[in-house]
């Protein structure tokens, strides 16, 4: 794999991070374990890099099919995105952001000098054979080779809608700060569906790297701790 965002901190922009990151978590299992609770409680760290929510926007286990509609000629246009993207859609997504917003809520009570740092994800390329979305995407007649501009129009919508819940959530409580990755990383660097190349990473850094950098100083000197799947990470 190509370094990561949490490589390019730590090596270009020295940020002293502890990684709890670990693929293919949903935000309730992330939540439920709460690794990240003693360093937070403790101070050892005083921003938290929270990337979570991936996992369950492109469907879990169920993959992103269920938030589908079959392939239809008469809505075969990119505009016609929207067609595609089912209720359910909305439905699991309002949940997600009801567990996200509890976690803001609880970090402030249980860690009141404590920044937690999130993001909503750039707009991933499905692949055709592509094991996260491409795959989904084909098994209801959505092929990213032959529909390949609908196919990112529809996660550019899926996108969007959470971008849009975290960027709320960012003016609502003090203690969160939300990072628009959105159209960060370039066409040509994207490893795979949902990975960046080194490129990428970097471009993705440097928009954490500013936001760290306007934060209040604390004078801790662990942190940020990170503890979540890196939609852009490694796998653990």
């Amino acid at each position: 794999m190509p370094p990561t965002l949490v490589d390019v901190l730590e090596q270009s922009h020295a940020y002293p991070i502890r990684n709890l990151a670990h693929w293919g978590d949903t935000l309730t299992e992330m939540i439920q374990a709460g690794q990240f609770w003693p360093a937070l409680i403790s101070g050892q760290a005083d921003t938290f890099l929270f990337s979570g929510g991936g996992n369950d926007m492109l469907g879990g286990e169920g993959g992103v099919t269920r938030f589908l509609n079959l392939f239809d000629p008469d809505h075969a246009e990119p505009s016609h995105a929207a067609y595609y993207v089912k209720p359910e859609f909305y439905s699991n997504l309002k949940l997600v952001l009801q567990d996200y917003e509890s976690l803001i809520q609880r970090i402030h009570l249980r860690a009141p000098d404590v920044i937690m740092v999130g993001h909503g994800y750039d707009y991933a390329i499905p692949r055709s054979s592509g094991p996260w979305i491409g795959n989904g995407m084909a098994f209801v007649g959505l092929d990213p080779t032959f529909q390949a501009d609908l196919c990112r129009a529809i996660m550019r919508i899926m996108t969007d809608a959470f971008n849009k819940g975290l960027a709320g959530f960012a003016a609502t409580y003090s203690n969160y700060r939300y990072v628009d990755l959105r159209g960060v990383v370039g066409k040509n660097e994207w490893y795979d569906e949902l990975h960046p190349t080194a490129a990428g990473a970097a471009k993705i850094a440097a928009r954490f790297d500013a936001m760290l950098k306007s934060l209040p100083k604390s004078g801790t000197f662990e942190t940020p701790a990170i503890a979540s799947r890196m939609l852009f990470g490694r796998a653990a």
